[in-house]
């Protein structure tokens, strides 16, 4: 994959419950930052969580934020990023580039995320 950059949406293979036949799933994620040499494997993903779950659509628990324009970011439904379910992954896991979605909700998954560490954004 190439150079990776926040706000990016892509596919990644996301770990799943250890309960689940598989323990792999290629799921829609947040890009939130990338270190290393851009584009090789040497690169460090972080990532955030994004999930399509009507049930968390319809009520966001208090770290999930809706992706306003959710058609124009690559994803096939209404979802919410979820900014507590993070994951650092290598460049070499994303599978597919899906899209961007807006600076709003980039801003406010980074206020949250910003909560979660109890850190204040500047």
């Amino acid at each position: 994959m190439g150079t990776l950059t926040p706000g990016d949406v892509v596919t990644l293979w996301f770990p799943f419950s250890h309960s689940e036949d598989a323990p792999f799933k290629k799921r829609p994620v947040l890009v939130l930052s990338s270190v290393g040499a851009k584009g090789t494997r040497d690169e460090t993903v972080l990532v955030a969580m994004i999930t399509s779950s009507a049930a968390r659509v319809a009520a966001p628990a208090s770290f999930d934020i809706i992706v306003d324009g959710w058609e124009h970011s690559g994803l096939r439904a209404p979802s919410v990023v979820r900014a507590n379910r993070i994951w650092t992954a290598e460049n070499r896991d994303v599978a597919s580039s899906l899209g961007r979605i807006s600076a709003p909700t980039l801003h406010s998954v980074k206020e949250r995320l910003a909560q979660l560490l109890g850190m204040t954004l500047a």
